[in-house]
């Protein structure tokens, strides 16, 4: 039986939307409810408001002012609603916004190895930063979004 595609946007939330979005839907995500100046969260809304997904970044100055990279600190789709595209729907949207932004990298870790395989086909690199709890391989995950130039 064939899933039914679901009808939806992704938005744009920074700051107490943010905050409330998270704190209603992903009551899991205490660590990222928090308001900070510095994240922007990427979610996949239907028509009657219903998040299906999310990506939420921080963003950070490595080498003021020539290196801005956006950290990825958390991202979901819905159980039901995987494999249908919205992670991808989100990650572009989110991969347009640091465009416009000039920021530099995306940047974030992976432990789980269905989602290496999201990354991988997203044209991100990976690297080995150990393991977890569990004994599974944690991966860095980076993208270049802007070339640095060298003039």
């Amino acid at each position: 039986m064939e899933k039914e595609r679901m009808n939806y946007k992704v938005i744009k939330a920074i700051g107490e939307q943010l905050d409330w979005h998270i704190a209603k839907y992903f009551k899991k995500s205490e660590d990222i409810k928090k308001h900070s100046d510095d994240r922007i969260g990427f979610f996949a809304v239907t028509e009657d408001k219903n998040i299906l997904g999310y990506l939420v970044i921080s963003i950070k100055e490595v080498t003021p002012p020539f290196c801005i990279d956006w950290f990825i600190e958390d991202t979901r789709v819905l159980p039901e609603f995987r494999r249908q595209g919205i992670a991808t729907a989100i990650l572009g949207k989110t991969i347009k916004y640091a465009k416009e932004a000039n920021a530099n990298h995306l940047i974030g870790m992976s432990n789980k190895e269905d989602a290496n395989l999201f990354w991988y086909k997203n044209d991100f690199g990976f690297y080995f930063m150990g393991k977890d709890a569990d004994g599974r391989g944690v991966y860095g995950i980076t993208r270049c979004i802007v070339k640095i130039s060298n003039h």
